[in-house]
């Protein structure tokens, strides 16, 4: 998958798919993997959390926004 197609997943909050996007292109021995893996492991807590009522709607939104905005930084 290209970069602009990863760029636009992340633009329509498709974070599931873009963070497995950016796994098939990011090299294990590249230093960005670990923080990949991290916000996997935050979205799918929070994912988790969600399903489980344990989160208010906003609450979930501001985690997704948080997610999204690090999936840039890392991306860029």
């Amino acid at each position: 998958m290209e970069t602009e197609e990863i760029k636009k997943l992340i633009s329509q909050a498709k974070i599931r798919k873009a963070l497995v996007a950016l796994d098939k292109i990011i090299d294990k021995e590249d230093p960005r993997k670990k923080e990949l893996i991290l916000l996997s492991s935050q979205y799918n807590m929070l994912e988790r959390d969600e399903m489980m009522g344990l989160l208010m709607q906003s609450d979930v939104q501001l985690s997704k926004k948080k997610i999204i905005s690090e999936l840039l930084e890392l991306f860029t």
